[in-house]
């Protein structure tokens, strides 16, 4: 009797759990076909590099912040800075449609890719692009990765906007702790990825641009969809307990 509860509980919860992987890479594909790629693509040592580049000048590097990707600057950034710089914006590993390294790949695997190695696999896909000594700007967590950047290649200067380079005070939200775990980053990403409706992010939104408003038709394009592919939130909650650390 009990052997026979067992088996059918067990076979539940696998099924639960099929559902749900079909749910989230349904989810993922739907978000993929919404919010394509926009921009070229490199490869660097096996790893898909996806970058946009615009405008003739001195050559000018964008690293976006945790979470985002290379939408977040060419929403209207890189147009603006195009009239001067050769702007390229990069997605970083795992964001996007940037590859995460081979060493950090897997549902269970919680090796988060360093900002000196991000640094590393960016800076070398400028260069077969023919980026030579750019100004690397970082915003946020990509602030780590510039540092990274102006430290270990070439960089003619270094900009970091908001960036995270120092130790700051407080705890991680609980969401870095839990889904940046083994157990959380297998079982629980793929819920998210599944049940929340990338369109129902406006209240995020609001506490990362406050006190600003969050500007008109932003959500729309930038793709709240592809950061909550479970792969992504992975990749990303994962990097940010480390960089805590």
């Amino acid at each position: 009797m009990f052997r026979v509860l067992g088996i059918v509980a067990f076979l539940t919860v696998a099924g639960c759990g099929v559902y749900v992987d079909q749910q989230a890479g349904a989810k993922a594909q739907s978000a993929e076909e919404r919010w394509p790629a926009i921009g070229a693509f490199t490869e660097v040592q096996g790893v898909s590099v996806h970058y946009v580049q615009k405008g003739t000048g001195p050559d000018l590097v964008l690293l976006h912040g945790a979470g985002g990707n290379l939408r977040d600057f060419t929403f209207e950034l890189v147009d603006r800075l195009a009239r001067d710089y050769r702007v390229t914006a990069f997605d970083r590993p795992g964001l996007g449609y940037t590859e995460r390294l081979p060493q950090a790949t897997g549902a269970f695997n919680t090796q988060a890719e360093t900002p000196q190695q991000q640094a590393a696999l960016l800076s070398a896909a400028a260069r077969q692009i023919g980026i030579r000594n750019p100004i690397v700007l970082g915003h946020s967590f990509g602030g780590a990765i510039a540092m990274a950047w102006a430290l270990e290649h070439d960089a003619a200067a270094v900009v970091s906007v908001s960036g995270a380079v120092m130790p700051w005070p407080g705890g991680l939200d609980p969401q870095y702790t839990v889904l940046g775990s083994a157990l959380g980053g297998a079982l629980l990403t793929p819920l998210a990825g599944a049940f929340v409706n990338p369109d129902n992010v406006q209240a995020a939104a609001g506490r990362i641009f406050a006190p600003q408003q969050v500007p008109a038709g932003y959500l729309s394009y930038v793709g709240p969809g592809l950061t909550l592919r479970p792969d992504t939130l992975r990749a990303n909650n994962r990097r940010v307990r480390r960089l805590k650390a």
